[in-house]
């Protein structure tokens, strides 16, 4: 089973040259470590990647809670934010296809009445938008439904989502589950009070009620010479 990049408002599937390399890696036989059942009730399940998003995650959502499991070696780690509600963060490896991580989490994702897929970009990447906004920080949407937000604009063509935030969505679209998908676009600058307050405001309008506000941290610069 593979899953691709999406394009809007169409989408399609990696294919022609990438088809090889997903062939060969359908042999993949992911390791779980951990309690990988599937729970009788999901609400909420949220996916996340980029460094970013995993960064604003576990500092102010998960902090200090322990996994649940974790893909072995494929950089997919499960969290149970509270009795309904799951998160997976994603730290991409170039060993182990999206595409075999998607098939893993279909019994999840199956059964979860909600996805929300949470991912990032920087704002110089972000085309055919208005960028006249001043905050640091702009959010875009998609659906697997096609269903309009009324907090958050569309993700405009030619805009692209890949990874496993795309095969997650590209998975939904294809099997009707009710999947939203968010990209901030951030400035290029480390994440702070400031810049990750759209995406905390985000977390909350889902129902994520206990965060915690991101507070930077002091790092000395390394070719800083003092005297």
């Amino acid at each position: 089973m593979v899953f691709g990049e999406i394009i809007e408002p169409s989408s399609r599937a990696l294919w022609e040259d990438d088809f090889v390399d997903y062939l060969e890696d359908d042999e993949q036989q992911l390791q779980i470590s951990g309690n990988f059942e599937v729970p009788d009730k999901i609400d909420k399940f949220f996916i996340g990647e980029t460094g970013n998003i995993i960064s604003i995650l576990q500092k102010c959502v998960l902090q200090n809670t322990a996994p649940i499991c974790n893909m072995v070696g494929s950089g997919a780690t499960l969290y149970k934010i509270n009795h309904t509600s799951y998160a997976l963060v994603y730290k991409p490896q170039t060993n182990v296809a999206v595409g075999k991580i998607t098939e893993e989490l279909i019994p999840w994702l199956n059964a979860a009445s909600n996805i929300y897929v949470l991912t990032s970009s920087t704002l110089t990447s972000l085309q055919n938008s208005n960028l006249n906004e001043t905050s640091p920080c702009i959010i875009k949407f998609l659906s697997s439904k096609k269903e309009k937000s009324e907090l958050y604009s569309r993700l405009e063509v030619p805009n692209l989502v890949t990874n496993l935030s795309a095969s997650i969505l590209s998975y939904s679209i294809h099997k009707g589950l009710t999947c939203s998908l968010y990209v901030g676009f951030l400035e290029d600058a480390p994440l702070d009070s400031l810049n990750t307050r759209p995406l905390l405001d985000l977390l909350c309008n889902l129902g994520i009620n206990s965060i915690k506000g991101y507070v930077l941290e002091d790092k000395l610069p390394l070719n800083n010479l003092y005297m």
